[in-house]
């Protein structure tokens, strides 16, 4: 948000966390405690509606999405992150993939059950890639969860796990530019 509104966009943050919107507030950016759905914005309301790895978390992914749709304006973009369950880490680290974090995601998508539910939304102009952003992170959390039951948050990762998570994000990142999609997060960018 203030990225954007560094760059002149007029912002507006919705999270749940009140921590979270208070730094916010604290900063000089409009943002409320709630959901999307609480918010009640007019139909139209927005050029571009942005969500980092929250649609995980979400009951019902694709009345979240229709939500975007319906306050975005004609032309509008949606711009959507979230773990991909296609990607290097799951079919790395199975059980131990950071993008599995039960209870707390309850949907996990592949590009194309990503780009099924955009467009049962009625978004009409759908892409979906992946990427490596958050690759080396995964790696180092999974490596530290399977191969020593620690938490890599709650401790300081060997020097084994660090370099094996930048090697591992290393080959997603070669794997991306030979056109694979194994990167560890889906982007989503639909047009209303």
């Amino acid at each position: 948000m203030a990225l954007m509104s560094d760059l002149g966009w007029r912002v507006q943050g919705v999270d749940a966390d009140p921590l979270v919107v208070e730094s916010c507030t604290r900063i000089g950016l409009e943002a409320h405690v709630g959901t999307l759905e609480d918010m009640r914005y007019s139909d139209e309301s927005f050029d571009v509606v942005t969500s980092s790895h929250v649609i995980e978390h979400v009951y019902d992914p694709e009345s979240f999405l229709a939500e975007i749709r319906r306050i975005l304006r004609i032309g509008g973009t949606a711009y959507l992150r979230t773990p991909n369950i296609d990607g290097f880490g799951h079919r790395s680290f199975r059980e131990f993939w950071l993008g599995l974090e039960a209870p707390r995601h309850l949907f996990v998508f592949s590009p194309r059950t990503l780009t099924r539910a955009a467009q049962s939304a009625g978004f009409s102009s759908v892409k979906v890639f992946t990427t490596a952003r958050i690759s080396r992170v995964n790696s180092l959390v999974a490596r530290e969860l399977r191969d020593h039951n620690r938490v890599a948050y709650r401790s300081s990762p060997g020097l084994r796990s660090r370099l094996g998570a930048h090697l591992d994000a290393t080959r997603v990142r070669l794997q991306l530019l030979l056109g694979s999609e194994i990167g560890d997060e889906l982007v989503l960018i639909a047009k209303k």
